[in-house]
């Protein structure tokens, strides 16, 4: 909670202090192109969204802004790029302690994970910071034994880390760093079949989440040709995913893809996320901001934190969002611009959001809190919120507002569809469970609820529910599938 502000603070405080900072602000190309496309941003949320956005979330992205003011003003960039690999030696420690057992990683399924919920974005960290202290090796930094310990720490932990995207972000930004490694064609062909083959390789490594991204890609692609232009809004995309989903295998049944579905809220690709959100016109922004750093010696620092964003989701994760600010910063910096003529330390003046920003996520930790207690949201559009109020209260309103204008999932539709056949509503309870099934196919639980839903009523429709459900394919067959099987087959047998 007190992490970015802290952050802001410590840098706004040097800031006030260091010695050798200039008197006046520089604007440059790279601060044009953001303005740009912060301004498209507003425009977005103002004209484009049908609900208003989440109050949390546009307290974390003022709180970026502030940020990447703060650092703009940093005379000395050498201390920023330390920053950005402090933060990577600080997760790799994490990650160390984990590994030994003295910390319990936030996966089951993975040992390392860091501050993370999963070591995805885990390695995208570490990618960065990699990166960062090759460039510092390359500039000829003093005490070098150093930077070559910090840099062989961030490589056994990103190998360690297991995260593809993280590798492939790094191999680029190695090959950017050091640009003699592509120079002439012959390199540059050589380059190309080593990193094509090994992408094909990281492919067959785990083929099935693979998989699932090119399913989800193939989705959002559905979707950003429903408003091409402008988008559908900022902070929609888990409003729309989970009903395009259904679409796609409505209109594709036999899909292979089928098997890999699951209740998802993210693009994993962050240029998707941005073209369905903020349609071409973002996009062709974005571009725009990474087209004004190339020319930047810390280019390669922006260029890894994209090529990691085109297979996960960083920006929605608090500390890879706070290096690409840093990064950007920086990369701003080293382009030409124009002066201000007022003193820069003027700038200063918007930490007075930071109150503002705090209040909010106490105020945002304190209805988490109380939610049982509650008799209506207080952020009826965060979607981690309201899915733990509407987990709780299981109320049909919640629930209904809940999937209308925030997110839905198979587990959102088949408790609304338990609700109304509480209530007798049958014909609304089956197309809730008919939707939930359309969504995942390869989740029995939809199934199982429409088979027990018409069991009960002895219909026979539920035979045929039944016979689906012994025929059932799933990659998991858990105690679920198991149970939901036996009785199936206990009564087709009883029939």
């Amino acid at each position: 909670m007190f992490l970015l502000p802290s952050i802001i603070i410590v840098i706004a405080l040097w800031v006030l202090f260091e010695r050798g900072s200039t008197s006046l602000a520089r604007i440059t190309l790279t601060d044009m192109a953001i303005i740009a496309y912060l301004l498209h941003g507003l425009c977005n949320l103002m004209f484009t969204r049908d609900t208003p956005p989440d109050s949390l979330a546009l307290c974390h992205w003022g709180m970026y802004t502030i940020l990447y003011i703060v650092t703009r003003n940093v005379a000395n960039k050498l201390l920023v790029t330390w920053l950005i690999i402090g933060i990577g030696i600080t997760q790799a420690i994490i990650g160390i302690t984990q590994l030994a057992g003295w910390f319990p990683s936030n996966h089951p399924d993975f040992p390392v994970t860091g501050t993370f919920q999963n070591p995805g974005p885990y390695g995208g960290l570490l990618a960065v910071s990699l990166i960062a202290i090759a460039w510092v090796l390359r500039s000829g930094a003093r005490l070098k034994a150093f930077p070559w310990g910090v840099l062989l720490l961030l490589l056994v932990m990103l190998v360690i880390s297991t995260s593809r995207a993280a590798w492939i972000a790094a191999l680029v930004g190695i090959v950017t760093l050091f640009p003699r490694l592509h120079d002439g064609w012959g390199k540059r062909t050589i380059i190309s079949i080593i990193t094509g083959a090994f992408v094909v390789g990281l492919y067959f490594l785990r083929p099935g989440s693979a998989d699932a991204r090119i399913l989800i890609w193939q989705v959002c692609a559905r979707l950003i040709k429903l408003e091409p232009l402008t988008g559908l809004g900022i902070g929609t995309l888990p409003q729309h995913y989970m009903n395009a989903q259904a679409e796609y295998f409505a209109a594709h049944p036999d899909s292979d893809l089928s098997i890999v579905a699951n209740n998802n809220y993210q693009a994993f690709n962050e240029f998707l996320h941005i073209t369905v959100e903020q349609g071409f016109i973002g996009l062709l922004l974005l571009f725009g901001i990474i087209l004004t750093c190339r020319h930047s010696s810390r280019f390669p620092f922006i260029l890894t934190w994209f090529t990691f964003s085109m297979f996960s989701y960083p920006a929605d994760c608090e500390w890879l969002m706070i290096v690409f600010v840093l990064s950007l910063a920086l990369c701003a910096g080293e382009n030409p611009g124009w002066c201000l003529k007022f003193n820069k330390k003027w700038f200063l003046c918007s930490l007075v959001m930071i109150p503002f920003t705090l209040a909010t996520t106490l105020r945002y930790d304190n209805a988490v809190k109380n939610i049982k207690f509650d008799t209506a949201p207080q952020f009826p559009y965060n979607r981690e919120y309201m899915l733990q109020f509407a987990r709780q209260k299981r109320d049909i309103h919640v629930l209904e507002r809940l999937t209308r204008d925030v997110c839905s999932s198979t587990d959102i539709l088949c408790d609304m569809g338990d609700l109304y056949e509480t209530r007798g509503d049958i014909k609304r309870a089956d197309s809730c469970y008919s939707l939930a099934r359309q969504m995942v196919p390869c989740r029995i639980k939809p199934l199982h609820k429409l088979y027990l839903l018409y069991k009960q009523r002895n219909s026979t429709v539920a035979e045929d529910y039944a016979r689906q459900i012994l025929n059932f394919k799933t990659p998991f067959v858990g105690s679920v599938v198991l149970r939901a099987r036996a009785d199936a087959k206990k009564f087709l047998n009883h029939e």
